[in-house]
């Protein structure tokens, strides 16, 4: 029977997958340098391929290029907790969009992908929800590694870019987090657009924390 430690565990092992990709050094290539068949290029979006493919979205259609191409930041915390032994069929069809997290986390279908309460007595998935004015102390759990942390300016409401928290808040009153399609810093400490890590405030201008997700216990199947 699985137990609280196994879903703290899990958001770990989300959490360590998300570093571990961090650290393949992904930029998000340019559909230019795709075409010209760029060497680094290619070997970035082989492995952006792979996040989609893990996360069960386009395996027959090639990344076209960041700007032109499909967000997949939605796709990499999908991946991560798809090595983390979420079960998959929440991973293309909840995780692929902030909208779609909305409907995840209140058990609301999702177009024809359906999304059933728990049962009575089975515990439920843990939302915080904030805004622009929020402070730490408003959040009603405490954030731990591997939570989906969605991120923007309040406009759209349901936030526009997905993350996983790399702990919980930090001195400066933020999250760290590492996430793919984002802009952040890259393993070598500079600023760039790929696989990032990038600490986001909660409360005050520009890009903030908007919710927190956690998965359920009953939300993790097996590790994959």
């Amino acid at each position: 029977m699985k137990t609280e430690q196994d879903l703290i565990d899990a958001g770990k092992a989300a959490a360590i997958e998300g570093l571990r990709l961090f650290h393949l050094d992904v930029r998000d290539p340019s559909a230019p340098a795709l075409a010209a068949k760029d060497a680094e290029a290619l070997r970035w979006r082989e492995i952006i391929d792979d996040i989609f493919r893990a996360a069960g979205w386009g395996a027959d259609t090639p990344y076209p290029g960041n700007r032109v191409g499909r967000e997949w930041c939605g796709f990499f915390a999908a991946k991560c907790w798809r090595e983390a032994g979420m079960d998959p069929r929440w991973l293309a069809a909840f995780l692929a969009g902030t909208l779609r997290l909305v409907s995840w986390g209140g058990y609301r279908s999702w177009r024809h992908y359906k999304n059933p309460p728990p049962k009575a007595g089975d515990p439920r998935r843990l939302v915080a929800k904030l805004g622009r004015a929020s402070l730490p102390a408003d959040l009603p759990f405490v954030v731990r590694e591997g939570d989906i942390v969605v991120v923007g300016d309040g406009t759209p409401a349901e936030g526009e870019h997905i993350t996983i928290a790399l702990g919980g808040v930090t001195a400066a009153g933020g999250i760290m987090t590492v996430s793919g399609n984002g802009g952040g810093n890259g393993p070598d400490g500079k600023h760039r657009e790929g696989i990032v890590i990038r600490e986001y405030k909660i409360g005050g201008p520009g890009r903030v924390v908007l919710y927190v997700y956690r998965p359920a216990l009953t939300d993790i199947s097996s590790r994959q």
